[in-house]
């Protein structure tokens, strides 16, 4: 009888991790791209809190992996699978999807009755942490469509402070205009416009004597 020979090869070599390139863990975004290296033709998973979201074969390396994720927390891990069904170790990645804006949640005037030529204090606060390497536009319009800039003279993470000097003239009902506030992940406030106090500049007219007598006894 013939005999036939036939040679099999035994991989148990697990591929090595996939590496994760200059992942981001904040982003303003939905969509996420994770820039992923490993050993081309292995299969691709990536799981978002142990549900798998993405399986793909690597063609190059590193491979872009196109991600959608909501606003919160995320945390992603990778796995590569080689032809022989060995699995690598995970990866793993946390990432915080930030969609919100941030907000002013409260405005203080240092007095409610500014008068012209001084110096006075404007103090807010926002709703998250923001970031004070990008400096936000702060101006106080007039009644009479003046412009006053407010000077920050502090600027931290969830408040911040300035000066404002009215001008002889800025009677009436003012307003304060915040905008260029950026947070964390990129997000820029809506542009806040409120009502903020009335100016007067306006001297009281002088005392009048009535029939004043010059001479007495």
């Amino acid at each position: 009888d013939a005999f036939s020979e036939s040679a099999f090869t035994v991989d148990t070599t697990a591929p090595t991790a996939p590496v994760f390139v200059s992942p981001l863990s904040l982003v303003n975004s939905s969509s996420y791209t994770l820039q992923v290296q490993g050993e081309t033709g292995t299969t691709l998973t990536i799981k978002d809190n142990a549900t798998v979201i993405q399986t793909v074969t690597l063609s190059s390396s590193p491979q872009a992996a196109v991600l959608t994720l909501s606003e919160g927390s995320h945390s992603l891990s990778a796995q590569l699978k080689d032809s022989a069904g060995n699995l690598s170790s995970a990866t793993t990645q946390a990432v915080t999807v930030d969609l919100t804006k941030p907000t002013i949640t409260h405005f203080t005037m240092g007095t409610a009755s500014p008068v012209s030529g001084n110096t006075y204090t404007v103090a807010f606060t926002f709703s998250e942490t923001v970031d004070v390497t990008k400096t936000p536009s702060v101006v106080i319009k007039t009644a009479t469509g003046q412009t006053r800039p407010v000077t920050l003279t502090s600027y931290s993470g969830p408040s911040a402070q300035g000066t404002v000097t009215f001008q002889f003239g800025d009677d009436g009902q003012s307003t304060i205009q915040v905008s260029g506030v950026t947070d964390l992940a990129g997000n820029s406030n809506t542009p806040y416009a409120a009502t903020a106090f009335v100016v007067d500049t306006t001297a009281p007219t002088a005392p009048t004597f009535v029939s004043p007598a010059s001479l007495v006894n």
